[in-house]
């Protein structure tokens, strides 16, 4: 009986790749700078992590509850911030964080009172302002006239604040009784709606690598 060597039918068989130095089966094995390579790269992110990580240790975000009734109103405001960033080339977060300054900056000189009046369509304040003409205003919304329960979902929105402009929206909401995340809002619309009437100005300078914004009142110097 004739014996046949089993490997010739891969030797054969043109389909069948055969290990050969240089490539082949063999090609699939990482050489040592390949390895090096993949090896920097992974150093490269694990270090860009830890940046990352230490930043968000210094730098925390400040999650606020936009409750349902002011949905509307916040994306209105959310979309108003975004033409402002993407106008003065600067980040969503620090457009934000101006226009909260600046309204808080009114508060403490004692030209805006933030307070809370009673709301009969719902059981908690509503959020005011009063300016130094004693003008009241205060966000608009519709309310039906027999509201169906419907199921929405919840919103939140975080920033990153420095601790003074959180301590100080914390504060008003204490003091009120008043949602923080309700406080927030209307601090914004009345930024935006001044801002709108042209009594100060957003504007950016280079610092470092990165576009920083800030404000300036009419006719006044500019502060950060």
């Amino acid at each position: 009986m004739t014996r046949t060597n089993p490997l010739d039918r891969f030797v054969a068989d043109n389909s069948v790749p055969v290990p050969s130095p240089g490539g082949g089966a063999l090609s699939l094995i990482p050489s040592a700078r390949q390895v090096k390579k993949d090896t920097v790269r992974e150093k490269r992110r694990e270090e860009q992590r830890e940046k990352r990580r230490a930043y968000d240790k210094q730098n925390p975000v400040e999650t606020y509850f936009i409750p349902a009734y002011m949905h509307e109103a916040f994306f209105d405001v959310k979309t108003a911030i975004g033409g402002l960033a993407h106008q003065h080339n600067a980040t969503e977060n620090g457009v934000t964080e101006k226009l909260t300054e600046w309204a808080l900056r009114k508060v403490r000189n004692g030209e805006l009172r933030v307070g809370g009046k009673p709301n009969p369509s719902r059981r908690k304040m509503e959020v005011y302002i009063e300016d130094a003409n004693n003008e009241v205003w205060t966000s608009e919304r519709d309310i039906p006239e027999k509201p169906r329960k419907v199921a929405r979902k919840k919103i939140f929105a975080g920033y990153r604040f420095t601790k003074d402009v959180i301590s100080q929206i914390d504060a008003i909401s204490k003091n009120n009784h008043l949602p923080a995340g309700e406080v927030l809002v209307v601090l914004l619309q009345y930024a935006i709606e001044k801002y709108k009437a042209q009594e100060f100005n957003l504007k950016t300078r280079s610092l470092d690598v990165r576009q920083t914004v800030y404000t300036e009142e009419r006719e006044r110097d500019a502060w950060a």
